[in-house]
């Protein structure tokens, strides 16, 4: 039956610096970084092995020190996404366009006999 305490200083990114004491009764050991194995390493050529974790999750000195991955996109990805803002940008241009164009003609013809809408209803207007 082991049983035992680990101090050690709290978790940080640096692969190579770790410092802690492994107490067991009234006896403690100082372990380093050379007795540490970090996330992802093999032990080999050991008869056995007494092991503790000491941090776990998004603590562990690996996951400290990782990055995000880089967004990976392909050539024809990149042409894609270029054309769609250019048809975008050409859709508001024209939308732009016209909406001044119908300002401007409405302005300028403002009786529209062939119409009538002047005494029409919604109804009256949607049957002609």
């Amino acid at each position: 039956n082991f049983s035992a305490t680990i101090r050690s200083e709290p978790s940080n990114a640096n692969l190579h610096k770790w410092s802690g004491e492994l107490v067991r009764g009234q006896n403690s050991q100082i372990v380093n970084i050379n007795q540490l194995l970090l996330r992802g390493c093999i032990l080999k050529n050991t008869a056995y092995c007494f092991g503790v974790v000491v941090f776990t999750g998004h603590n562990t000195k690996v996951m400290r020190n990782s990055r995000n991955p880089v967004q990976k996109m392909s050539n024809v990805l990149k042409v894609m996404n270029k054309l769609l803002y250019g048809v975008f940008a050409f859709q508001a241009v024209i939308c732009i366009t016209f909406a001044i164009s119908n300002i401007v003609w409405t302005n300028d013809n403002e009786k529209h006999d062939y119409l009538d809408i002047s005494s029409a209803t919604v109804g009256d207007f949607l049957i002609q």
